[in-house]
């Protein structure tokens, strides 16, 4: 109970400094009323249409130094930003991880330049190179990347979308990514959070084959919107999409799942609920568990 307080304060002082007070009181009211009626639901659906009416759906391109035509059955879409407008080496780690098990790569920058250099070293192992405005956040990376790699979704068996807040892999993926594809008729994540309701945390998610078949991908990335508030990218598309997978009976698994015993009782020793900071992302990738470690925990060392 009072590791939930701990989280909600730390979220509202979160809020405050980045947001500004309206925001936190607006969240306090909305957490309030969803407590107790069930007309909750009904005021964040009417709030998130009107937050995203009068903002644009899309996300304008900038440029596409790079756009081949998509052949494997295997697609990766790349999200990053630099604000330097370098390409990282955790970046090209996770690229050239993805690219030896088979992955065509749509990489979709919003760094405020795209140099030539850049280009160079993004073409060794990427399909096509997207240069957009910053708008949007990751969501709406990943569906212009989904526009404009203009192939079937459901010719793929396999569909990871994934940003660059993360560090890794600390070791070989491919064995976790076959297990997923497995899977064809789940929406995989790497970690699982029971903080406000379940959700997929969305640096990483995996579509399996059936899920592409019934072009359920494309109904998914129809509900982005640009939004320009962190807060409601977590609240309307993060949390959100978990809400909406589950609504339309589809399963969803994470590596990492609070609700698994095992994450559970490691979780509690550290008397945390997030299962992506340090000390339990650590034992999850020494137990080959999660081979990504966010990069907002700082150095791993």
């Amino acid at each position: 109970m009072m590791s939930r307080l701990a989280y909600y304060l730390r979220r509202a002082g979160s809020l405050l400094k980045k947001e500004g007070f309206g925001v936190v009181l607006l969240a306090g009211v909305r957490f309030l009323i969803r407590r107790k009626f069930l007309i909750g639901f009904l005021i964040e659906s009417v709030e998130y249409q009107l937050m995203s009416r009068f903002r644009s759906v899309g996300a304008t391109l900038i440029s596409e130094p790079k756009s081949e035509l998509i052949q494997s059955d295997r697609v990766l879409i790349y999200a990053s930003y630099d604000a330097n407008s370098l390409i990282q080496g955790h970046v090209l780690d996770q690229l050239m991880a993805f690219h030896a098990c088979g992955y065509e790569i749509v990489f979709v920058t919003t760094s405020p330049e795209l140099p030539g250099d850049a280009v160079r070293t993004l073409n060794a192992y990427c399909k096509r190179i997207i240069h957009r405005q910053n708008r949007g956040y990751d969501f709406c990376s990943w569906k212009l990347g989904l526009e404009r790699a203009a192939f079937e979704t459901s010719s793929l068996r396999s569909l990871v979308v994934m940003n660059d807040s993360c560090y890794g892999p600390f070791f070989e993926i491919e064995g976790i990514l076959s297990s997923m594809r497995a899977a064809q008729d789940t929406v995989y994540g790497l970690t699982k959070s029971l903080e406000i309701s379940p959700y997929i945390q969305s640096y990483f998610y995996h579509f399996g084959a059936e899920l592409l078949k019934n072009r359920l991908v494309d109904d998914f990335f129809s509900r982005v919107r640009i939004l320009n508030s962190k807060w409601a990218i977590v609240r309307f598309l993060e949390i959100g999409s978990s809400a909406w997978l589950r609504s339309r009976r589809i399963p969803i698994k994470a590596l990492v799942d609070p609700k698994d015993r095992m994450v559970r009782d490691i979780m509690s020793q550290f008397e945390t609920t997030d299962p992506v900071v340090k000390p339990v992302a650590r034992i999850w990738i020494d137990r080959k568990l999660n081979p990504f470690y966010k990069r907002s925990n700082g150095p791993l060392v």
